[in-house]
């Protein structure tokens, strides 16, 4: 989890900067919105990953993906 921390820093103290260097463009004209640097995509992975043992149908994946979205 301490990658997630370094990131999550990254962004919300140096968004522009980082922005720039992730995407390898000047980004001065582009507005950066909190809401988008706040997504955990990695957290999100490692309850799929736990909660995939309890599944026993496709019907149980399915209704896992759609009250995490």
């Amino acid at each position: 989890m301490a990658y997630d921390n370094i990131c999550r820093y990254l962004t919300t103290e140096y968004a522009s900067t980082f922005a720039s260097w992730l995407l390898n463009i000047d980004t001065s004209s582009i507005a950066l919105l909190p809401t988008e640097l706040k997504l955990d995509p990695i957290t999100q992975l490692d309850d799929l990953s736990e909660a995939l043992l309890d599944f026993s149908s496709e019907a149980d994946l399915v209704s896992w993906l759609q009250s995490h979205q």
